[in-house]
């Protein structure tokens, strides 16, 4: 959940740059309820694949292992210290082990910048996005 409050904080330079930011997640959508409404409200959409049908289709893993990678003990602490911390009841619901992955996905339907966590948390951070799309564009 870190790194999409991370995107949520600069929302305003995506919109800029005329991207829109869509995050999925294996959890059922009563639980992303507080994320698509209310006073917590991500100023992107959120959706639910609880059969995880779009992870399949873009090959995203998940693995017992990944909760063992050095990065992901570091996330946990980085998360704690911006007042976020885990909710195990949601993560024995929707699967512990879930690997993310990031796509810049082009006007043509075409993947541009693509990347596979190796653990529960490695997500690509905005700047890195952001890269990625001053990288893309027509020069």
């Amino acid at each position: 959940m870190l790194s999409t409050r991370q995107f949520a904080a600069r929302h305003a330079e995506f919109v800029a740059r005329d991207v829109a930011l869509v995050r999925v997640f294996h959890s059922p959508a009563p639980a992303l309820r507080d994320h698509a409404v209310g006073p917590h409200a991500l100023p992107f959409p959120v959706l639910a694949d609880p059969e995880k049908r779009v992870y399949r289709e873009y090959g995203i893993g998940s693995s017992w292992l990944a909760l063992l990678k050095p990065g992901a003990l570091a996330r946990i602490r980085e998360a704690r210290a911006h007042g976020l911390a885990p909710r195990w009841r949601d993560a024995l619901r929707d699967g512990i082990g879930g690997t993310p992955a990031d796509f810049l996905i082009g006007r043509d339907g075409k993947i541009v910048a693509l990347h596979y966590g190796t653990h529960f948390a490695d997500s690509t951070p905005p700047a890195t996005a952001l890269a990625w799309i001053h990288a893309a564009a027509p020069r």
